[in-house]
């Protein structure tokens, strides 16, 4: 695809643009640098490419004595039933063959059924990871090391929903030197907590916090861009983070439309659907960079004065103006240094910023359940198939 002087061509200048899909066809037409995916998106390539099934299944039994051994020496049960294992081989195939299509990251889901358990997340992850070795080795014919070079997990992601339990297994799962990508979030807390533990990299959903608020006004609801709700989260997520010094990564996702992106150019990554990476190519409209650290000061005196007319309006999205652009509460005001656990934000006042927000409480236990349903629909796939 000719995307010469396009929208595309010039964002990719600006920020780092990932593809949000499992479609093999989509990633190598777009060559975007990293590429997103979950059990919705997997399920929709699925029904694309049947015969995907069919490998995951020889999959599985050519990896299944070396899994045995490989998990013999850690805490993760075998017990898992057949349709976990085949679902897992499936995922593993889908991300060794993404890596093939770009020259950067995937990101691959820890079943959003673990949301609530650090351990078993941290399990899961961990053998995630194994299997997505294994299916490596099977399908090259030698194990990433010896046919890239490198250690394979520093180009996978693991997925985990924003939750309490699953944040703090991101955090263990860092500390080991496992890198993670925190979805489903909608708020400026979850992003704070995921900063003061070092999380490699944080999501922040721009559509559905929009798909929100419109409900809430009591349909389809059009905001001026500047006043996009979901925009304007990863705008306040962005000035604080980079006025926090965290070196947390962050991904805008779920859009809408490309004004939506076009208005977060310059956001560390955007990870863009097929279809409006599409339009993004065929537009010939330049990007402008809106977010830069270069730009921090402005930034936040643009959001304190639409935070000023937000109340005014008495919008229902609109944000207290404490002396800061965010919440005054004392894990904010001093959080200055994310890796401080002295200064961390604890799990009281996580679930307590979180029951306070009903936008981001709502939308997260939404997101969680809207993935789970479409795990247990593609491991019904997957069974289904001859």
């Amino acid at each position: 695809m000719n995307e010469e002087n396009s929208s595309l061509s010039k964002l990719r200048e600006i920020s780092t643009v990932v593809a949000d899909t499992a479609s093999f066809a989509s990633i190598k037409a777009y060559k975007p640098l990293d590429a997103t995916t979950n059990p919705t998106l997997i399920l929709q390539a699925l029904q694309a490419d049947a015969a995907l099934i069919s490998e995951a299944k020889k999959i599985m039994r050519a990896t299944e004595e070396s899994m045995k051994s490989a998990l013999a020496a850690t805490a993760y049960s075998a017990d898992e039933d057949s349709e976990d294992i085949l679902a897992e081989c499936l995922l593993a195939i889908f991300a060794v063959n993404i890596l093939g299509c770009i020259e950067g990251r995937v990101s691959i889901e820890v079943p959003s059924s673990h949301s609530f358990h650090s351990a078993d997340t941290v399990l899961k992850a961990k053998r995630m990871l194994r299997r997505t070795e294994a299916v490596y080795e099977i399908l090259h014919g030698k194990p990433y090391s010896a046919d890239k070079g490198g250690d394979l997990r520093q180009r996978i992601l693991i997925k985990i929903a924003a939750t309490w339990p699953g944040i703090e297994a991101a955090r263990i799962l860092e500390e080991s030197g496992i890198h993670c990508n925190i979805t489903l979030l909608f708020s400026l807390s979850q992003a704070i907590c995921c900063a003061q533990k070092q999380i490699t990299l944080i999501s922040p959903f721009v559509g559905r916090v929009v798909d929100w608020y419109a409900k809430q006004a009591g349909g389809e609801k059009k905001w001026s861009i500047q006043k996009d709700p979901g925009v304007l989260l990863v705008k306040r997520v962005y000035a604080k983070l980079k006025s926090m010094g965290s070196q947390t990564e962050i991904m805008a996702a779920s859009f809408r439309n490309i004004e939506q992106i076009l208005e977060l150019a310059g956001c560390d990554l955007l990870t863009i659907a097929p279809k409006l990476l599409e339009e993004l190519a065929k537009s010939r409209e330049k990007p402008m960079q809106k977010l830069a650290i270069s730009k921090l000061p402005s930034l936040q005196q643009t959001l304190r004065l639409i935070a000023a007319q937000l109340r005014e309006e008495k919008a229902a999205y609109a944000w207290p103006s404490p002396s800061n652009i965010d919440s005054a509460t004392s894990w904010n005001e001093h959080a200055k240094q994310p890796s401080s656990h002295s200064t961390s934000m604890s799990e009281q006042e996580f679930l307590w910023q979180m029951n306070e927000n009903p936008m981001a409480l709502e939308k997260l236990a939404e997101g969680i359940r809207i993935f789970h349903a479409d795990y247990l629909a593609l491991k019904t796939m997957l069974l289904s198939s001859s």
